[in-house]
């Protein structure tokens, strides 16, 4: 759905970077600044800047970088790209990349959605899910999984990383397990359990809705489950890059950067799929998730198929799925239920991933929407409750005949079981080695 506060939301950007450069000049405190300029001018300002703070991220797809440094320079940055620029505030060889820069944000900070507290505490060690979940049942999980269950998907996990090394986990990964933003590294273990719990609701071997399908954990969230507009940016490029199929961000915050709005296009464009959480404040924008067409926002429902409190009615809410009381791994070989659109978020994309295995060829966003059961007001619940059973079964009469899309869908399963055979083989030669040296 196209967001219709356009405007609203260009004007708040405004105030939000004068907001912060003021809390920031008090608190004599850096600042993450995202600066748009184009083409080749971009390598000059960051040449430039360079020389009074630090670029941290320089995009690839988009005529963005990220740019820290402490709150009088910024201050200083953001007058001259206005028109106020004079010797005493601006030296001269600044001037001249002043009419480069195409704008200018703040890199807003942002956290994953509070969950219930009742509902947040771990289950004992071991433990293992057996029973039927009423999350699965609601969506249809367990019918559509005769049909398909997410083979040769790949699902990134934008969030706060993932325990890859849980029992649920641990061979849903390809040697890529993805990349770490925060710490900047190639080890995106989780710190703070938010992540894990997401990524098991995709793809849980006992209890995933889709759970072939092949996990990414992209860490843009620290250990307190917060981040930035800059590393999220960063974050969706590397989805682009490693051709991802869908990425889940059961995050948001108030305020977005126009750059993280760009990304979240450029993506969509591109292939990528971006599921997000609707937020939990209630009523209101969260962003991405209402950044409009170009990303799906999951509202939630409860155990009777009802809207909870926390869960945000909005214009641009897509669809809505189960959001109080789900349980899903937790770092440490653990199991907790927690509740908050950041767990309706990841049943969509592990609903559009189940659906991906069994067709490529059709539109996953209209087709969820069509078969979705109709709950209310589209402000609330979006198309309604997803129904990932309707879905595989339509797909599955429609596409059984296509010779094309079996020949796709065996080569994907092909590189998939290549890959797993590639992780066994790995494994079993550290195995004798290990042997061999003791």
């Amino acid at each position: 759905m196209q967001n219709s506060n356009g405007n609203t939301l260009q004007s708040r950007r405004k105030r939000a970077l004068t907001d912060a450069i003021t809390t920031a000049k008090a608190s004599k405190s850096e600042l993450e600044l995202i600066i748009m300029a184009e083409g080749r001018a971009r390598e000059r300002v960051a040449e430039q800047l360079s020389r009074i703070g630090k670029v941290r991220h320089y995009y690839r797809f988009i005529p963005y970088i990220s740019f820290k440094c402490d709150a009088d320079y910024a201050d200083i940055l953001v007058k001259a790209s206005s028109g106020d620029v004079s010797d005493s505030v601006f030296e001269k060889s600044f001037r001249s990349i002043v009419p480069e820069i195409g704008g200018i944000d703040i890199s807003s900070r942002f956290s994953v959605p509070k969950v219930d507290a009742r509902a947040f505490p771990a289950t004992t060690k071991n433990r293992k899910i057996s029973q039927e979940l009423w999350n699965l049942e609601a969506i249809g999980a367990y019918e559509a999984q005769d049909y398909g269950r997410g083979e040769g998907v790949k699902v990134a996990v934008i969030d706060t990383g993932i325990d890859y090394g849980h029992s649920q986990l641990r061979d849903k990964f390809a040697s890529n397990k993805g990349y770490d933003f925060v710490r900047n590294n190639e080890n995106p273990m989780d710190q703070h359990g938010h992540g894990t719990h997401v990524a098991g609701i995709v793809a849980a071997s006992d209890f995933g809705v889709a759970p072939n399908s092949t996990l990414y954990a992209v860490r843009v969230l620290d250990a307190n489950g917060s981040g930035t507009d800059a590393d999220a940016i960063a974050g969706i490029e590397w989805c682009i890059k490693n051709r991802v199929d869908i990425a889940n961000m059961s995050f948001g915050g108030p305020m977005a950067s126009r750059a993280l709005e760009d990304a979240c296009r450029y993506a969509w464009q591109n292939g990528v799929v971006l599921v997000a959480a609707a937020g939990n404040s209630g009523y209101g924008p969260s962003y991405p998730a209402s950044f409009g067409e170009t990303v799906i926002a999951v509202a939630a429902v409860d155990e009777n198929i009802t809207h909870p409190d926390f869960s945000n009615i909005y214009e641009t809410n897509d669809i809505a799925s189960p959001g109080v009381h789900v349980e899903s791994t937790f770092p440490g070989e653990k199991y907790a239920t927690f509740s908050g659109t950041s767990m309706a978020s990841p049943h969509i994309a592990g609903a559009l991933a189940l659906a991906l295995s069994i067709s490529a060829n059709c539109e996953l966003e209209g087709l969820m929407k069509e078969t979705a059961d109709r709950l209310g007001a589209q402000e609330i619940f979006g198309a309604g409750l997803v129904r990932v059973d309707k879905m595989a079964k339509y797909l599955s009469e429609n596409t059984a005949g296509n010779p094309l899309q079996a020949l796709a869908k065996g080569y994907s399963r092909l590189e998939t079981a290549a890959d797993d055979a590639l992780k066994g083989f790995a494994r079993d030669a550290a195995a004798e080695l290990r042997r061999w040296i003791s």
